[in-house]
């Protein structure tokens, strides 16, 4: 069987010194002019024109357009829009980038698809099924939205967006109802290959799932014929007679591509049959079809293989490429075909390339890129900035956007701060702060100056109220008696001088710091102003905040630090692991530098246990104790509660310190002391004894009487007495840790000897001195029944 198409020429393009060609991946004819566009797998993308037969393609203009494969390419109006893996760029005919948009390399791009009715949007799809509508005359991002995963073919005309995906599924989309899902049907249990649309009449090629191959996905040798206005079954099927593998669709036709590089024509009105017409290129045994196109004429088909040739067919003497005939303006000549044949192996990203080095078309007139610095001047203020939610709102017309006016600015007036030049220079990124020059937030105004000196008024701030006090102000207990300084946590600015006493008044900058939020809430408030550490504190805007002092003292804690650190850099079980929220809250502590931190997590996990529940630890919701009880006796409660669960979780995990004194207790080891108790029945003499462990002691009251701890409860009784007793009994902070040490109490309890209660005798001692932290609960007697734990 004869075919009226013949092979015009072939094309085999190699770089200098070599002997094998990069594979094509890619073709595309342009519309209006006569150039012929491919696309390698080096990322080199190359323009020819015909030239007579049997000869060698004429180049018109090469680039390189990407380190990743070419992917797809789309001609017109002497321009070429390129798709990588990592890129979409639009480029002229002469290889000048116009403009372009990356993606990640973990989100490529799939598939991308022109508007053929208007020439003027193109739409971009990720695997991650991203999309973005693109307008080619500017290069602004009109809509983004998502889609199906995996697109593999996309057709795009104002009316309707058909897809197709790598699971089988062929999709219609409507542009006007903001690309909702109108049709859809499943074609094939694999991914489809190809597919062309011509008026409603959809074709499609692609893979399936074979039950007699267990399973495995087997190319189809049919095409699948769909009408996208009722897009339930297939209406018909196209028997073919290898598996095809691209198709295309003219006005009169329908071309089908097969992997050995024959092409067959199929008319429109009778596809079932084959017309007398086909390409079929001679390719070598080991090469295949990479890519196919046929030209708006019809009368140019181009086929191209893995081995780089590239092979011209037609049915006429004269082949035309385009419709209109257009002729190119420039060639490239002979010195830049070799310059780009050199630069084909730059790293077009390597700050040491020169631009120069990059080949461009030749020209005849300066270029208006080559600047002179008489020419260079400072436009003064950028842009007026947009709100995002107008951009948002954009309803796009004639490309025109239009947008509701918000009404929050005046007309063709925008607010500028004062030194925005200055904020520029220092690499301000924020829009909004750069352009309008204000801040929603207060404390960025006042660190941006806005009519003030940042330093004097930062540093004035800080004089009004400091949370460091000076070192002079502090009692000398530390250190035997030496001052006590505070240098080793200062980050860059010096200590203030406390101001002297007056009248037994607390100096100003050792007051307590009142933070009034604004309706902004905690965000609003820089904690960099008032504090001057590399310490940071902790939000006492949240519930059960009362923690807060005693989270931060278990932090200065070295070893339950490091223990708490390590613990939580493994891979827990547990799920409500107290010890993984203190480390976690001990690293937001540690890298803050002076930033506020918040205890939520670690709080939300303590609201989780039913210890903490009965033990009457968490506040109610209104911010009350729940049993009533003062938040020192909450506090020393805690205390209790978290030594003991993180010791017990250490226990259970295998968690083991550093160092001959570390067991698998190692909260044990850092913080309390072992202690024995025995009770002594006085009748039959018998003794029982039992070990624990203590982690906070309780002092006395300094005063010992039951009189004066009967008043402050609220109780009834001789206020003489109290005070009587209270001058006879007052007693040292020594003598109170001795008797909290060891204690000797008489108790009515059961006697398992006599078989019923009796006056016990209980005896509770140490038997080993603390060799790490020891707890102190000490009484506070202020007019009010309270007391403090401290370490």
């Amino acid at each position: 069987m004869s075919s009226s198409w013949y092979e015009y020429t072939q094309n085999f393009d190699v770089l200098d010194g070599s002997e094998a060609a990069w594979p094509v991946s890619a073709l595309a004819i342009d519309q209006q002019s006569e150039l012929v566009y491919t696309g390698d797998i080096s990322g080199r993308v190359t323009a020819y024109m015909l030239g007579a037969a049997n000869e060698a393609l004429e180049k018109q203009s090469i680039c390189v357009c990407s380190h990743s494969p070419i992917r797809q390419l789309h001609g017109f109006g002497n321009s070429v829009l390129v798709r990588s893996d990592d890129s979409v760029q639009l480029r002229t005919s002469g290889g000048s980038k116009l403009y372009g948009k990356t993606t990640p390399a973990s989100d490529v791009f799939t598939s991308s698809a022109l508007n053929r009715q208007t020439w003027n949007e193109v739409i971009t799809c990720t695997t991650s099924g991203s999309a973005t509508v693109l307008t080619l005359d500017r290069g602004t991002t009109m809509k983004r939205f998502t889609m199906e995963l995996s697109t593999t073919a996309m057709d795009y005309t104002p009316q309707a967006l058909t897809l197709a995906t790598m699971t089988g599924t062929l999709a219609v989309r409507d542009p006007r109802a903001a690309f909702k899902v109108t049709q859809a049907v499943s074609a094939y249990s694999g991914p489809v290959s190809d597919m062309a649309l011509h008026d409603y009449t959809l074709f499609a090629c692609g893979m399936s799932m074979d039950a007699s191959t267990s399973y495995e996905m087997t190319p189809g040798s049919t095409v699948k014929v769909f009408d996208v206005r009722k897009f339930s079954t297939a209406v018909d099927e196209i028997v073919c007679e290898g598996v095809p593998n691209q198709l295309q669709v003219t006005d009169k036709n329908l071309w089908v591509c097969y992997d050995s590089g024959y092409a067959e024509v199929r008319p429109l009105a009778s596809f079932h049959e084959p017309s007398m017409d086909f390409v079929e290129p001679s390719l070598s045994d080991y090469a295949y079809m990479s890519a196919f196109c046929v030209a708006p004429t019809e009368s140019v088909a181009v086929v191209s293989d893995t081995d780089g040739m590239v092979h011209v067919w037609t049915n006429t003497g004269n082949p035309i490429l385009s419709l209109s005939g257009e002729v190119p303006p420039t060639i490239m000549s002979d010195e830049q075909h070799a310059q780009a044949y050199e630069t084909c192996g730059l790293n077009i990203d390597d700050e040491s390339v020169s631009l120069s080095s990059v080949c461009m078309p030749e020209y005849t007139e300066p270029l208006l890129s080559r600047f002179s610095t008489d020419t260079l001047y400072d436009v003064g203020r950028p842009c007026s900035y947009v709100d995002p939610n107008i951009l948002g709102n954009l309803k796009h017309m004639d490309g025109v956007g239009y947008a509701p006016n918000p009404r929050s600015t005046k007309r063709n007036q925008q607010p500028y701060g004062m030194g925005w030049r200055r904020r520029w220079k220092e690499g301000t990124t924020d829009d909004g702060e750069l352009t309008q020059g204000r801040s929603k937030f207060i404390s960025v105004q006042r660190r941006c100056g806005l009519g003030r000196d940042n330093a004097e008024y930062i540093q004035q701030q800080q004089q009004v109220a400091s949370p460091t006090p000076a070192a002079a102000a502090l009692p000398n207990l530390l250190n035997g008696g030496r001052t006590a300084s505070f240098d080793t946590v200062s980050r860059n600015s010096p200590v203030p001088v406390a101001t002297p006493s007056v009248s037994g008044k607390v100096p100003t900058n050792l007051q307590q710091m009142r933070i009034e939020y604004s309706r902004f809430g905690v965000e609003d408030f820089d904690f960099s102003l008032y504090n001057s550490t590399r310490w940071g504190g902790l939000e006492g805007n949240i519930t059960n905040s009362y923690a807060n002092a005693l989270l931060q003292v278990l932090f200065f804690v070295p070893e339950l630090r490091e223990i708490a650190l390590s613990h939580c850099a493994t891979d827990c079980p547990e799920s409500l692991c107290l010890t993984c929220q203190l480390g976690l809250l001990f690293r937001m502590l540690e890298t803050a530098d002076g930033s506020s931190c918040h205890a939520t997590h670690l709080l939300h996990v303590i609201r989780q246990r039913p210890e903490a529940v009965a033990l009457a630890l968490l506040e109610d919701a209104h911010g009350n104790p729940t049993d009533g009880a003062s938040y020192s006796v909450l506090t020393q409660r805690l205390l209790r509660f978290v030594l003991e669960q993180a010791n017990n979780e250490c226990v259970t995990l295998g968690i083991t310190g550093q160092g001959p004194t570390m067991s698998k207790r190692v909260v044990e080891a850092i913080i309390g002391f072992p202690q024995a108790t025995q009770t002594t029945c006085p009748v039959c003499s018998s003794q029982q004894s039992r070990d624990s462990h203590v982690f906070a002691v309780d002092l006395d009251s300094p005063y010992g009487s039951a009189d004066l701890a009967m008043l402050l409860a609220g109780g009834s009784a001789s206020v003489k007495r109290a005070e009587q007793s209270r001058r006879k009994n007052h007693q040292g902070v020594a003598e109170l840790i001795e008797q909290a040490l060891c204690k000797s109490e008489t108790t009515r309890a059961w006697c398992a000897q006599c078989k019923k209660f009796q006056l016990l005798q209980t005896e509770k001692y140490m038997t080993r001195v603390p060799t790490g932290y020891l707890a102190v609960n000490f009484p506070m007697i202020d007019g009010q029944s309270s007391a403090s734990s401290g370490t």
